[in-house]
């Protein structure tokens, strides 16, 4: 009798463990604590104007964002710098992400302002094929508490804010979404930096999040969704009496990207 409940509960204790480890594996990962530490200001009264972006170009395909670094550092610098009050290319429209095989300035589809070529513009590719961009400023948090971020990409990104890695969409791949958690224990202004890059074919790059209160912070709807971008909480500089801002955007951003390409070529090495 005691051999027979022995064989009947066996299967029953094997299927509690993997119902168990199935639980886990589901399990959402463990936010990104943002230090207080980091906030570099008070949220301006006035809305944001967008972000610093810089655009590079190679002469070879990036198969990761740690390349990609090394390709920037390797590089003379952006062959183009602009301001973007939304991250959602190659379109802010529509209900579902997307991307398309286009020209630089259709990818960006009217997300740019202030765009200065640094290089003669006949030299911008005709394709955004083996090129890279570098977004970086400022976003103002408004409530204490866990805000969910949604980073979608083709091919690969890597979100960062107060230098914490917030969303990691790395690697060759189409279009897809990865979700990170970043926690904020005080209000305020926090450094922001997103790095992509696209190796050919179709590109795509969006991001989204929502606040502790489940609303939407930053999108392209109130549902986040679909329709005009919101754009109030990304700054390119800060308030007078915070932090000084670095001389040069971009270099900063290149140095964090080569500091992160470095850490992430150090981990797949070891």
């Amino acid at each position: 009798m005691d051999c027979k409940l022995s064989q009947m509960t066996s299967p029953i204790r094997g299927a509690a463990l993997l119902f168990a480890l199935a639980l886990l594996a589901v399990r959402p990962a463990a936010a990104t604590t943002i230090s207080s530490s980091l906030d570099l200001g008070a949220v301006p009264t006035n809305a944001g104007t967008g972000l610093s972006a810089s655009y590079y170009q190679f002469s070879t395909e990036p198969t990761s964002l740690a390349q990609a670094a090394a390709l920037i550092a390797a590089s003379s610098g952006p062959v183009a710098t602009f301001t973007t009050t939304a991250i959602c290319y190659p379109s802010c429209g529509g209900a579902t992400d997307a991307d398309a095989s286009t020209t630089m300035t259709q990818y960006l589809n009217g997300n740019d302002s202030n765009f200065t070529y640094t290089v003669p513009q006949s030299q911008i590719p005709t394709q955004i094929s083996q090129t890279a961009m570098v977004i970086t400023g400022y976003i103002a948090i408004t409530q204490t508490g866990a805000y969910t971020f949604n980073l979608s990409s083709d091919d690969g990104s890597e979100l960062f804010i107060g230098g914490q890695a917030v969303a990691d969409n790395d690697d060759q791949h189409s279009l897809q979404t990865v979700t990170g958690t970043a926690a904020f224990t005080q209000v305020g202004l926090y450094a922001i930096t997103l790095d992509y890059f696209e190796a050919s074919g179709s590109a795509g790059l969006k991001l989204t999040a929502s606040n502790p209160s489940g609303a939407c912070a930053i999108a392209v709807a109130a549902s986040c969704t679909g329709g005009t971008a919101q754009t109030t909480l990304f700054y390119s500089s800060l308030p007078a009496g915070a932090v000084p801002e670095p001389a040069s955007l971009w270099v900063l951003a290149a140095g964090l990207t080569g500091m992160f390409g470095a850490r992430r070529w150090r981990r797949h090495a070891g």
